[in-house]
């Protein structure tokens, strides 16, 4: 295995080349992406689940399928496009001595901090945490819900595109970089309502905090 990125990644390259090695890395990635993302993936699937009730059991279940598909779909075609990175890094990072493997993390740490910052990302957010755009109805609606799995796989890659990326760096096959990149981006994608409670059970207070008006 690789020192560089691609070990960091948790994965290796296939010694035959890295064409065999597609197959099994989208595969991982999609399961991966499936896993971090699901827990605040499920409350789009229940919205839906509850638009489409009164279509019947059946529809209902297809509904929710076709968005599970579309969304999966956009991190497989995301995995097809980072395997290439990760193994032309890894390359490049063969036999990478552990300062230049810290210095790899800071920049991949520098640059997702100034993404999590930037209107382009924070636009995806808030279509994220957006409902519905518009209420699903029998006539063509598998095609609607897959792309409203597309429409949320675009906005879920996109504003967690920060947290993807320092996992990649640190380790995404890591259970412990797992466990924090899904408990952010969970947190993060709470409605503020909801947030609001659970950290003020926690002992947190939110707000803006009151001036006092001078005498």
């Amino acid at each position: 295995m690789p020192n560089g990125p691609m070990a960091m990644a948790g994965m290796s390259v296939p010694a035959d080349g890295w064409l065999r090695g597609y197959p099994a890395f989208v595969s991982a990635w999609v399961v991966m992406m499936a896993a971090m993302m699901l827990p605040s993936l499920l409350p789009k699937l229940w919205e839906y689940a509850r638009a489409v009730r009164g279509l019947g059991a059946g529809r209902a279940i297809g509904g929710v399928a076709a968005v599970w598909a579309g969304y999966l779909g956009v991190w497989a075609a995301i995995g097809v496009l980072v395997y290439p990175v990760q193994v032309a890094f890894g390359a490049m990072g063969a036999g990478m001595p552990a300062v230049a493997r810290i210095a790899w993390i800071a920049v991949v740490s520098a640059a997702a901090l100034a993404l999590h910052g930037s209107a382009w990302r924070g636009r995806h957010l808030r279509c994220w945490r957006a409902g519905l755009p518009s209420a699903p109805t029998s006539r063509g609606g598998m095609r609607y819900a897959f792309q409203y799995g597309t429409r949320l796989g675009v906005h879920c890659s996109a504003c967690g595109a920060g947290y993807t990326a320092v996992a990649l760096a640190l380790g995404v096959m890591d259970l412990r970089v797992m466990a924090l990149a899904t408990a952010a981006i969970t947190l993060e994608r709470l409605p503020l309502d909801v947030r609001r409670g659970a950290w003020h059970r926690c002992g947190v207070r939110l707000g803006r905090p009151r001036v006092r008006a001078k005498d």
